[in-house]
């Protein structure tokens, strides 16, 4: 699992934006503990399949799907989006964002195949 704080746009991990309007309450949102510092709140995935982070929600303790921002990008693994950034990173390409990942990632499937 991994801790981040809810930004406008959701949450991101590993350069890839995750959004759903569950989200809504909770961007912003300010420690209970501490008010000039932010909440943080629990992700988990599945390295198989990086698309959705599940989110445990505060409010009630469970889990809840969270998307890509951008649902038209491909699910990858988390094996997948490590060799697009190595890939990225030998072209001497250093700002890795998630649009630049989804276009080396169809490369990487077709040298695996």
């Amino acid at each position: 699992f991994v801790g981040r704080t809810c930004q406008r746009y959701g949450f991101q991990v590993d350069h890839i934006s995750y959004y759903d309007p569950v989200l809504d309450p909770y961007i912003n949102a300010v420690s209970v503990d501490d008010k000039s510092t932010k909440q943080s709140f629990i992700l988990r995935r599945d390295p198989r399949d990086i698309s959705v982070l599940y989110f445990l929600d505060p409010a009630d303790n469970r889990y809840s799907a969270i998307p890509y921002r951008n649902m038209g990008h491909p699910a990858v693994s988390l094996w997948e989006l490590r060799a697009a950034e190595k890939a990225l990173r030998e072209e001497g390409i250093d700002a890795v964002d998630e649009d630049r990942i989804v276009d080396v990632h169809p490369e990487l499937t077709h040298l695996a195949g």
